[in-house]
């Protein structure tokens, strides 16, 4: 009589078991499910997005503030009154400030990001639909 009744303790317990794997297994199967269509749309959202970003315009500005020397080698033709044309040499390096900014306004594409550009997305949709 006992080992009937150990018997069906086992059983329940086993029962139970299995009752709570199965909901366990189920639940982890819809959080499965669920997270997999949230990165698939993830991955189409950001699909779209680098292929907007392939004609987006990047600005930006390069400041530059230097001193250029330019070396100066002239024979300076000077009339002078009573004696005529007299050559004189000059020779002098002169400094040169330049404070200037560069602009430059180009697309990713104009760069030469846009074959990058397909690649990264081809990649992500080749891995993002597994």
């Amino acid at each position: 009589m006992k080992t009937i009744t150990e018997s069906k303790n086992f059983l329940y317990l086993l029962t139970v078991c299995v009752v709570v794997s199965l909901i366990l297994n189920v639940s982890l199967i819809y959080t499965l499910c669920s997270t997999k269509g949230k990165v698939s749309s993830g991955v189409e959202e950001l699909s779209d997005e680098l292929e907007c970003l392939r004609d987006e315009k990047i600005s930006f500005a390069i400041p530059i503030d230097t001193t250029v020397t330019m070396p100066i080698k002239e024979t300076v033709v000077v009339d002078i009154p009573y004696y005529g044309k007299l050559a004189v040499p000059f020779e002098a390096n002169l400094n040169v400030p330049i404070k200037t900014e560069v602009k430059i306004d180009k697309t990713l594409e104009e760069i030469g990001l846009g074959d990058l550009i397909d690649r990264v997305i081809e990649l992500i949709q080749k891995y993002g639909k597994l």
